[in-house]
């Protein structure tokens, strides 16, 4: 991403004015990472889930330049599953990793739902906006999960965390493992979710989409990956 770069300059944003504090991902400690410098930000947008900062930063050789970095609360993303023909773990108490080495046994919830960015549907995992104060990304992925697909989780194991878009949003994604589901009951957080369809396949099936590029969301195709390898280590599909 290309800014307005400042060669040699020392000024803050717009010739000093209105420039912060170093905000949310700046590195502490001098606000320093390999060289190079965050000097300060200026908060240019403010809207109901995102904001946007201008960020300056002086580079190893000394140059300033500016950014634009949207500024996102975080999220999290929930790859659940079951038997093919049950709502709960085999053989094992709620939470227990599934007793099966074969993911054509196991389905995944998925939902599709209307993007305004794209101007149609996205079929993905389940997922929601860290915004709930004090609530963890494991608490906030117990209820995306039940509020979109109407699945309670008996285990939630934490698979990873993504960078969304890391060269222009400070957004994270919380990726974990639903297992030992149960019957719940949704309820659609404003009018895509209210109008989005559940969609259940076979963990085969599903990364199989993803491989074959038939899965475009970036948090449906990491998650589904990482729990193929939690699950069967990678192999069967």
């Amino acid at each position: 991403m290309t800014g307005a770069e400042v060669p040699g300059g020392k000024t803050g944003v717009g010739g000093g004015a209105g420039v912060g504090s170093a905000g949310r991902g700046s590195t502490g400690g001098g606000d320093r990472a390999d060289g190079f410098r965050v000097l300060g930000r200026a908060d240019r947008f403010a809207g109901q889930r995102i904001s946007v900062s201008e960020v300056m930063v002086e580079a190893p050789d000394g140059g300033v330049f500016s950014r634009e970095i949207v500024r996102h609360p975080g999220a999290v993303a929930v790859v659940a599953v079951s038997p093919a023909s049950v709502a709960t773990v085999v053989d094992g108490q709620p939470g227990d990793i599934l007793a099966t080495d074969d993911p054509a046994a196991l389905d995944v919830f998925l939902v599709r739902q209307f993007r305004a960015a794209f101007g149609g549907e996205v079929l993905e995992i389940p997922a929601g906006t860290l915004d709930v104060e004090g609530e963890t990304p494991e608490a906030a992925a117990y209820r995306e999960l039940e509020e979109e697909v109407g699945q309670v989780a008996g285990g939630m194991e934490r698979l990873g965390e993504i960078y969304n878009s890391p060269g222009i949003c400070d957004e994270r994604t919380f990726v974990f493992l639903a297992t030992g589901l149960s019957q719940g009951a949704r309820a659609g957080d404003g009018p895509e979710e209210r109008y989005m369809s559940v969609v259940r396949m076979p963990v085969a099936q599903a990364v199989e989409r993803c491989l074959a590029g038939e899965i475009h969301d970036a948090q449906t195709v990491v998650g589904l990956l990482l729990a193929r390898d939690r699950l069967f280590g990678g192999t069967g599909a």
